[in-house]
C-alpha cells in the first residue's frame, strides 16, 4: 500500500498523499491499519473531493483509481 490509514483516521496529510499518489500511480492501495469505521468517509472524500472511486477491497485494503488529466500519459484504460 502506498498510504496507511492508522489510530487517527484520515487527515488532511492522508487526503493529500492520497492526491499526490494518484497523481503519479492512477492505481493505488489504500490500507487501514486501524480505524476501520472511517472507510466510509474516505470513500465520500474519494469520490466528492478528488475525482477517485473505490474499483476494489480485499480485507483492509482499498484499491483507488483516477485516471490522468493527460491522455497520452494515462497507463490505464477502462
Amino acid at each position: 500500500p502506498i498510504v496507511i490509514i492508522g489510530k487517527s483516521g484520515i487527515s488532511d496529510s492522508a487526503v493529500n498523499s492520497i492526491d499526490r499518489a494518484l497523481k503519479d500511480h492512477e492505481l493505488i492501495k489504500v490500507k487501514f491499519s486501524e480505524n476501520k469505521k472511517s472507510r466510509g468517509k474516505l470513500i465520500d472524500i474519494l469520490e466528492n473531493n478528488l475525482s477517485a472511486f473505490v474499483v476494489g477491497n480485499i480485507g483492509n485494503t482499498l484499491i483507488i483509481f483516477r485516471p490522468k488529466d493527460d491522455e497520452n500519459k494515462r497507463k490505464i484504460t477502462i
